[in-house]
């Protein structure tokens, strides 16, 4: 009877610890949180503030940002021109602009996108002419 009362209290203990923990037994196992967009205005604020840390701190790296179209995209004309969508704070300076750069395959992801609309864009951070994420994905648009 007492090994039975042990062998409950240990499946009872088992049963809470593997719920408590998705089910997995490893509390450190699942995703990291997705990331967080990034504000265009906080963005371009540090990029005006120093534009040489900006570039090295971001310079080739991929980032999530957020902000409002400032126009509908301007779609590539064929499979070897670029796309271009302009984001900006709402209510910001409009000198303070991201262009966000799309590859033609991906024209149809940026279709039906407006001007003044929020929008989730993810790139690769480039300051070559200008300020730009390169290779843009639409994330999501509100």
């Amino acid at each position: 009877m007492k090994k039975q009362t042990i062998l409950i209290l240990a499946i009872t203990l088992l049963s809470i610890y593997f719920t408590a923990c998705g089910g997995t037994g490893a509390a450190n196992s699942s995703k990291p949180p997705a990331e967080q967009p990034m504000p265009v205005g906080a963005l371009m604020n540090e990029y005006e503030k120093s534009k040489d840390a900006t570039v090295a701190k971001y310079n080739g790296k991929n980032l999530t940002v957020v902000g409002y179209t400032t126009t509908e995209p301007i779609m590539p004309k064929d499979a070897t021109d670029t796309g271009i969508l302009i984001i900006m704070e709402r209510g910001g300076d409009m000198l303070k602009t991201l262009t966000c750069n799309f590859n033609a395959a991906d024209k149809a992801d940026f279709e039906g996108v407006k001007a003044d609309q929020r929008v989730v864009i993810n790139g690769t951070f480039a300051d070559d002419i200008s300020t730009a994420l390169k290779s843009c994905k639409r994330i999501k648009t509100e």
